[in-house]
């Protein structure tokens, strides 16, 4: 399968491994399963799909048959809350991470959060004076 996120159209789209259009998931807006400017996807062992919906500042995780499951998130800068999540990814150990741009003097530097399987928090790193981050969108996870 192959995941598209359109920004421009608030929606994720599936393709099967040759191009072929078979679905699309969401629809403008801040409920459940709604979008304003999805960016990021990742897909875990299990199948489900992991979309970092930017502009409604939360990840949404959605079972392979594109039901809603979870989410994490929400606009602000209070703990919890995301400025602008752009990029999703899901380790080997089925833990959910994500980039948190800085976005003010005040928040200058960048941390990489890390949920369980389970929604648990489990890390949440930030930048210091050796390892900053002015921009970053997205976050590859592979074996190590």
């Amino acid at each position: 399968m192959v995941y598209v996120s359109d920004y421009g159209s608030d929606c994720v789209q599936k393709f099967d491994s040759n191009g072929q259009f078979l679905s699309k998931l969401g629809s403008s807006g801040d409920g459940e399963g709604q979008f304003f400017a999805p960016a990021g996807l990742a897909v875990d062992s299990a199948g489900n799909l992991y979309v970092a919906d930017s502009e409604n500042g939360r990840i949404q995780k959605f079972g392979s048959d594109g039901q809603f499951l979870a989410q994490w998130g929400s606009t602000g800068f209070d703990d919890g809350s995301f400025v602008a999540p752009f990029g999703v990814a899901v380790d080997d150990c089925g833990n959910i991470w994500w980039p948190i741009p800085g976005t003010t003097a005040s928040r200058n530097s960048t941390a990489r959060v890390s949920l369980s399987p389970h929604g648990d928090p489990t890390a949440n790193m930030r930048a210091n004076s050796i390892s900053r981050w002015a921009l970053p969108l997205m976050v590859p996870a592979t074996s190590m």
